[in-house]
């Protein structure tokens, strides 16, 4: 099984490696961003030493997540060939974009002129259309994809809210770039994200609700 995670393997490596080298030449007294609030703006730091093993440590756990997760999802024998196929690719996924947040918050910590704000929404807008891409695939699970009571309790509710959930993702990972590119040159970062929000939360939870109502109006 863990063959299969190389390349997420391989990313972590990298990271911590690119991590030490970005990080060692900072001051004891530096602060390494770790949180954006909703204008993009770093609002969340801590101390050198944190900042260096703090994203890799969350990292690592992720990516052991999705290592072991045939032996802690009760749905996981039913589905074992489509898991086998797709949670490496989305292993990989979340490991790079972690790994690219932490690079970048090294970086804004080298550079008090870098705020990383708009690569910030980029690189979510990347994840948010690369997860799109991969949630009409996802088998049914109670611990990755849109969980709702709805979903869980009926197959063909989460197929449907899930190529839907799919569309929203892709739809809310542009208007993460957008956001990233023109939001703050023109000062609607904020109301983007609400936008966004509003497709990739709030659609596919009353989507999900509703196809589940009519399956049952229709006696499924």
């Amino acid at each position: 099984m863990i063959r299969k995670f190389w390349v997420a393997i391989v990313i972590v490596l990298i990271t911590i490696i690119l991590g030490l080298v970005m990080g060692s030449p900072l001051p004891a007294d530096a602060q390494i961003p770790t949180h954006w609030n909703i204008d993009g703006k770093v609002d969340g730091s801590v101390g050198k030493t944190m900042g260096l093993i703090l994203m890799p440590g969350i990292t690592i756990i992720l990516l052991s997540f999705f290592i072991f997760f045939p032996w802690i999802s009760p749905r996981y024998r039913k589905e074992a060939e489509r898991f086998d196929k797709i949670l490496p690719t989305l292993a990989n996924i979340m490991v790079l974009l972690f790994s690219a947040i932490y690079l970048l918050s090294l970086m804004v910590a080298r550079n008090a002129e870098l705020d990383g704000t708009e690569l910030m929404w980029v690189l979510l807008g990347i994840l948010f259309m690369l997860l799109g891409n991969l949630l009409p695939k996802l088998p049914s699970s109670f611990f990755i994809g849109i969980r709702t009571p709805w979903t869980l309790s009926h197959e063909e509710v989460w197929r449907k809210t899930h190529r839907v959930g799919g569309k929203a993702f892709v739809a809310g990972g542009i208007f993460f770039v957008l956001a990233g590119v023109v939001g703050n040159f023109l000062g609607i970062g904020r109301v983007l994200f609400y936008i966004i929000m509003g497709i990739t939360v709030v659609y596919p939870i009353l989507y999900s609700y509703i196809a589940y109502q009519q399956l049952i109006k229709k006696g499924k």
